[in-house]
């Protein structure tokens, strides 16, 4: 009877846990490898300046797939 009211939304912890949960199911993420790499590779060539020399774009988008664990192979600039 004396217990405080309480105010604000309710906490979120069982909702964010059920939703976790089924998120983090992937069944097949080796076929989705190359097109994630490719839409990597294109955001970091599109990220860079036009005056940088084409061999350095590509040394430097090839650096930004190894960093992310990405293969190169298979990726068209």
């Amino acid at each position: 009877m004396n217990e405080p009211k309480r105010r604000g939304r309710k906490p979120k912890q069982a909702e964010t846990t059920e939703q976790y949960n089924a998120d983090s199911v992937n069944p097949e993420p080796v076929q989705y490898q190359p097109n994630i790499a490719q839409e990597y590779a294109n955001r970091v060539w599109a990220g860079q300046s036009d005056t940088v020399s084409r061999a350095e774009r590509i040394r430097r988008v090839q650096a930004a797939l190894t960093g992310q664990g990405l293969s190169f192979e298979g990726v068209k600039l």
